[in-house]
C-alpha cells in the first residue's frame, strides 16, 4: 500500500493486444542493440508511473539463447528515480549506476517482506517494494527480444 491507502498495481497474466517495440537501455545504448519487447496487457498509465518513482524494487534477468538454452541469471537492485513512456523504469543502483527495464507494469509484483539477498552479487535488500522479472532471448546477439515473467502472485 502506498501513502493514502491506494494499492500499488499488481500483475496480470492476461494475453496483450498491444504490439511490441523496439527500445534501447542502459548500457546497452552504446552497443545499439535491437530490443523488442513483448506485447503488454496495459498502456502506458503516468498516474501508476508517478506513484512507483522512490520506491525499490529487484529485478530478475533471465538471459538466453534463441534455442532455450540459459546464458545466466542475474539480479539487480535499487530505487526507481524516472519512469517514462521512451526511457522505461529507470533505477538507480546503491553505487549511483543506473539501468532501465520496459514500462510494462503489469509484470511488476508487490514484494513480500523481509530480507533478500541478490543471488548474483549476494548484495541484500530489505524490505523492497516490489520484484519484476525479464527472460531477454537472444541475449547473446544484436536482436533481442525481452518477455515478462508472470509468477504465481
Amino acid at each position: 500500500m502506498s501513502e493514502g491507502g491506494t494499492q500499488q498495481p499488481r500483475g496480470v497474466t492476461s494475453d496483450g493486444s498491444r504490439p511490441g517495440r523496439a527500445v534501447t537501455t542502459g548500457s546497452e545504448k552504446a552497443a545499439a542493440r535491437k530490443q523488442t519487447v513483448a506485447k503488454g496487457t496495459m498502456a502506458f498509465d503516468k498516474e501508476v508511473a508517478d506513484k512507483i518513482v522512490g520506491y525499490t524494487i529487484i529485478v530478475g534477468f533471465n538471459r538466453a539463447r534463441r534455442d532455450g538454452s540459459l546464458i545466466e541469471k542475474v539480479q539487480r537492485c535499487g530505487r526507481i528515480i524516472e519512469v517514462s513512456e521512451g526511457s522505461g523504469i529507470i533505477i538507480e543502483c546503491a553505487d549511483k549506476s543506473t539501468f532501465s527495464v520496459p514500462p510494462q507494469f503489469e509484470a511488476l509484483r508487490l514484494a513480500k517482506p523481509g530480507v533478500y539477498t541478490l543471488h548474483s552479487t549476494k548484495e541484500e535488500l530489505e524490505n523492497p517494494a516490489y520484484t519484476m522479472i525479464w527472460t531477454i532471448w537472444g541475449a547473446d546477439t544484436d536482436d533481442q527480444t525481452w518477455v515478462p515473467v508472470y509468477e504465481k502472485e
